[in-house]
């Protein structure tokens, strides 16, 4: 009754052991009473609701990851850059001064 009272009730109490509200378990030795192949379409249900909490999960991680990398790849870009021109421009600066002739050569 408690899981089963109604359409709603039934839905919350599968939300709830998808997500660890309560122990599953608990829902299956009722349904196992009823009817054995309730209990495995209840272990069905868990099982790809995980797999898919687990994959939904896995997939915001490695997009994350991806996009930290890429921020990453371009902030080292940007350094990189940075630094080529400041070298750059320290041996043009350097060239300037030691060209006393002024021939640029």
């Amino acid at each position: 009754e408690p899981f089963f009272g109604s359409y709603l009730d039934t839905l919350i109490a599968l939300f709830q052991a998808t997500t660890g509200g309560f122990d599953w378990a608990e829902m299956s030795d009722l349904l196992w009473d009823i009817s054995p192949m309730s209990s495995y379409v209840l272990f069905l249900y868990i099982s790809l609701m995980q797999y898919a909490i687990l994959n939904v999960l896995t997939g915001i991680c490695c997009t994350t990851a991806s996009k930290t990398v890429e921020d990453d790849l371009e902030i080292s870009r940007n350094a990189e850059a940075k630094r080529h021109d400041s070298v750059a421009a320290r041996l043009r600066h350097f060239l300037q001064k030691v060209d006393v002739e002024g021939t640029g050569s």
